[in-house]
């Protein structure tokens, strides 16, 4: 049985699963969301082939909550189930986890005043300058928030190479994962090594509660309305040790 330690972590995807991923990536969006192939854990584990392995209580995720704020402690109502797969060891799935309000949070946190600070950065560093607004281009609690800049703004992240990068405006043999917002997932054992990606975000299924998200009910970020109905963001967390 082959270790942890021998797997390749920068092994390349076989050509047959190339092929693959292009084929979904390039499937009609009608096609894709009831698809039978696709692996749903929103669906009754006696039809999806996942396996209840845990829960995560509803302590937890109050304890885990009040970090955002104690008012989104009581966002916790039960506990949720953690789900895994035969296919691939390790991948758990914890679907519904963060609930709506939560997951604003989390995105006034991350984006309006983590991302607007140069000292946090970013994959799009290494390659684009990017532009911040001044302090007091901002309204309310977000002063520094990237939203200030208008969405016809014509600042541009502009490359550091030209010639490399554009300028940019602001059988069973694998799981095919329908995730939704709020689901989790969590990567241990043998799924850290396995190849993972999005090949599609299915328009139309950003839910109403967050699609008109950064624009607030009293008018702030207003312009940006609608930015994100065909927008996906993914968190990623990792534990890294010396």
């Amino acid at each position: 049985m082959t270790t942890i330690t021998e797997y390749d972590a920068h092994e390349q995807p076989t050509e047959e699963m190339r092929a693959k991923w292009k084929a979904w990536a390039r499937m009609e969006a009608k096609d894709v969301k009831d698809h039978p192939r696709i692996d749903d854990p929103r669906k009754p584990t006696e039809e999806s082939g996942f396996i209840r392995t845990s829960s995560i209580t509803k302590e937890q995720r109050r304890e885990a909550f009040s970090q955002f704020g104690a008012e989104y402690a009581d966002e916790a109502k039960e506990d949720v189930t953690v789900l895994h797969h035969p296919l691939l060891p390790g991948l758990l799935i914890a679907p519904s986890l963060v609930p709506p309000a939560v997951q604003t949070a989390a995105l006034d946190r991350m984006l309006h005043r983590d991302l607007s600070d140069p000292q946090h950065q970013t994959n799009l560093h290494l390659h684009y300058n990017l532009p911040y607004p001044e302090v007091g281009d901002g309204q309310g609690d977000a002063p520094r928030s990237l939203f200030s800049l208008a969405p016809e703004s014509p600042v541009r992240f502009t490359p550091k190479d030209p010639s490399v990068h554009k300028p940019l405006s602001p059988k069973q043999d694998y799981l095919l994962l329908r995730l939704r917002s709020g689901d989790a997932i969590y990567m241990t054992q043998e799924s850290r090594f396995a190849w993972h990606g999005v090949p599609k975000i299915v328009p139309g299924t950003c839910p109403e509660y967050i699609e008109n998200w950064p624009a607030r009910d009293d008018g702030q970020f207003g312009a940006w309305g609608g930015w994100m109905k065909n927008k996906r963001i993914n968190l990623n967390v990792r534990q890294v040790r010396d």
